[in-house]
């Protein structure tokens, strides 16, 4: 992969720089979401995200057993979605619950009315000596409101913004090396 394409592309995903994602992952019944900003991609080929997130949250069991997550990066105008996020910790109900979110490839939760998600699978998860641990997820399905974002990270022109799943370069790929080990 072209690093200078996936840098332009991370920046239009609002990667490098301070935006508020949620994070979601769902196991069986069991599922979470939590609001995240430290997001990073990590890798180029094949193309990788750094997450972290506050040691204890009752998402880490989830993500531990699904072995995926998926990321949806939030309208910084989007109030509703973010006020349900930020008191997910505070209160037993399940802020999905009220929130439109879709499955792509893992089967997590990403939030519809996002900008962008990012489905992915748990490459590594490490255990910081702080408040904090990483996760590491190889992006495998991408999903966008801009039909140039789409573009841009699969390669595919696609007219509406309610596309699922992307079907372009990233998921091929994953697809060919699963294929070649049969």
């Amino acid at each position: 992969m072209d690093s200078a394409r996936v840098a332009e592309w991370a920046s239009a995903l609002g990667l490098d720089s301070g935006s508020v994602f949620a994070l979601a992952s769902k196991f069986g019944r069991s599922r979470a979401v939590i609001p995240v900003r430290w997001v990073q991609f990590c890798c180029v080929d094949p193309p990788m995200v750094a997450v972290s997130i506050r040691k204890g949250r009752p998402i880490e069991p989830i993500i531990r057993d699904s072995h995926a997550f998926a990321l949806s990066r939030l309208d910084p105008d989007e109030g509703f979605i973010r006020r349900k996020l930020e008191r997910a910790d505070e209160h037993a109900d399940d802020p999905l619950e009220l929130i439109e979110h879709e499955a792509m490839v893992t089967g997590s939760p990403c939030i519809t009315r996002a900008l962008c998600c990012l489905d992915c699978e748990v490459i590594r998860h490490i255990d910081l000596e702080g408040d904090h641990e990483l996760y590491v997820g190889q992006v495998v399905g991408v999903r966008a409101r801009d039909p140039g974002l789409m573009a841009m990270a699969n390669g595919l022109a696609l007219a509406t913004p309610s596309a699922a799943v992307a079907r372009g370069p990233v998921v091929e790929e994953v697809e060919e090396l699963l294929i070649d080990e049969d």
